[in-house]
């Protein structure tokens, strides 16, 4: 097998650096990687040791590609920004083109990843909501859902549709069926989130809550499941109530909790030298995906994620040298 020539542009180590973030969410990178070392063949020459990335040569590389077909021109595009926003976080001179939008189509909205001051925040704020003559437990059932989305990364559906049934408290286990592909998994909880659903649980029956095994464990104001508008809604009233999200317009939404949870995770993983390829299916699972591909969709980058991730590329890099009996240049 021949191997593949070394990047050799300005860019190498970050070409080098990127393509390994890439592999750790499992993908099949041989098309994405032979396109950026074209695209490191076309900067050797043109760029120079410490200058930025600039938008002439973003777009003079893009402007080499405009004859591709339609499907390919906009993978490539994609490529070309997951690559300038990877670099920004190194290099803040990076130029990142502007999103990808077909006329009249809506550009995807990033996602937003919490802090854990402003989860704080929010767990807070639900438990001083008003209390309603009809829904005495509403603050108590906010508190315990957030908690759950946070500590679980489960889909807000998901969480609404547990039944008393499908929480196991006794062994900290939920059982979570039926969701997006069709398929049942079961859910382990983590110590603290296990008491506090056990604390919620109770406060149901205090107040005399339907408690047969098929009622709804998260209980409305008409004793019934809550459902997804009036959740979404409400939690929109915390953000803002919270100085998260801005008193108009569009900002952060309850499903990034999951994309939180899942970025955290990697996170974890990566500062505690754990082997994050051989966890990353374990993380599918317990999110529900029907393949390790479609966890990538919640990997995005961050600073704190870079800077782990580099960090344990540089270490490969070391040790790797070290083997072959060469030192790091």
């Amino acid at each position: 097998m021949i191997k593949a020539p070394p990047f050799a542009s300005p860019l190498a180590p970050h070409f080098e650096a990127f393509l390994a973030w890439k592999r750790l969410a499992g993908n099949h990178l041989r098309v994405t990687e032979l396109r950026l070392r074209a695209w490191d063949r076309f900067l050797q020459g043109r760029l120079l040791p410490g200058e930025p990335l600039t938008r002439e040569l973003v777009e003079r590389w893009l402007a080499a590609h405009a004859n591709l077909c339609g499907r390919t021109r906009r993978q490539h595009f994609y490529l070309v920004c997951a690559f300038c926003r990877f670099l920004r976080q190194t290099d803040a001179r990076t130029f990142v083109p502007e999103p990808w939008a077909r006329p009249g189509q809506s550009q995807t909205r990033r996602p937003y990843l919490y802090r854990p001051q402003e989860i704080a925040a929010l767990l807070d704020a639900a438990n001083h909501l008003p209390v309603l003559p009809d829904c005495p437990l509403r603050a108590a059932s906010y508190h315990a859902l957030i908690w759950l989305l946070v500590s679980t990364g489960l889909r807000v559906s998901e969480a609404l549709r547990l039944t008393l049934a499908d929480v196991d408290l006794e062994n900290g286990v939920l059982r979570v069926r039926e969701t997006k592909f069709r398929k049942s998994r079961l859910v382990p909880l983590a110590h603290g989130t296990t008491e506090m659903l056990c604390d919620y649980h109770h406060a149901r029956l205090r107040f005399g809550l339907p408690s047969q095994p098929d009622s709804p464990f998260f209980v409305s104001r008409r004793r019934r499941a809550y459902s997804y508008g009036v959740v979404v809604s409400t939690f929109v009233y915390l953000l803002r109530q919270t100085g998260i999200r801005q008193p108009t317009g569009p900002g952060p939404r309850l499903h990034d909790l999951r994309h939180t949870f899942a970025v955290r995770r990697l996170l974890e993983w990566y500062r505690s030298g754990a082997d994050v390829n051989s966890r990353l299916p374990l993380l599918s699972t317990y999110l529900g995906h029907a393949k390790v591909s479609d966890t990538a969709l919640y990997l995005h980058a961050t600073t704190e994620l870079l800077e782990a991730a580099n960090g344990r590329f540089r270490n490969f890099v070391k040790t790797a040298l070290r083997e072959e009996g060469r030192d790091e240049d």
